[in-house]
């Protein structure tokens, strides 16, 4: 996944702009977390705090809490029919997985996941 693949998730799940959504439709935010685990994995920024990690941490939960909110947006708002109320039961299941997660793997599978169950209920962006 990358940052214009994260973007337009949160972009489909509120129905706005690049930018809104109080801010999270902002693929930067993706950005940010890339950046510190290629530092981390480059061994760039070493440091015997360990603060370079809890940056990772604090941007990876910031873009698993924002993929999390979206998900529920849609699960809890999206009106649901018999046909597919499958996708709705597997959006649920997904908040467990994602919920505060600091797995980039789990992250960036959710998030190609979740746009396939948005492609399904062919949810749209502005």
């Amino acid at each position: 996944m990358d940052a214009l693949g994260y973007e337009y998730l949160i972009r489909k799940a509120y129905n706005c702009t690049k930018g809104s959504a109080d801010g999270r439709a902002e693929g930067s935010i993706y950005q940010k977390m890339e950046k510190v685990e290629n530092a981390i994995k480059a061994r760039i920024a070493v440091d015997s705090n360990g603060e370079i990690e809890q940056i990772y941490r604090s941007a990876s939960i910031n873009v698993s809490m924002n993929v999390y909110d979206a998900l529920k947006k849609v699960a809890d708002s999206f009106h649901f029919t018999s046909e597919n109320e499958k996708l709705k039961k597997r959006l649920e299941e997904m908040l467990n997985e994602i919920y505060m997660s600091t797995d980039k793997k789990i992250i960036d599978d959710t998030m190609l996941e979740a746009h396939q169950i948005f492609e399904r209920l062919d949810l749209q962006m502005k």
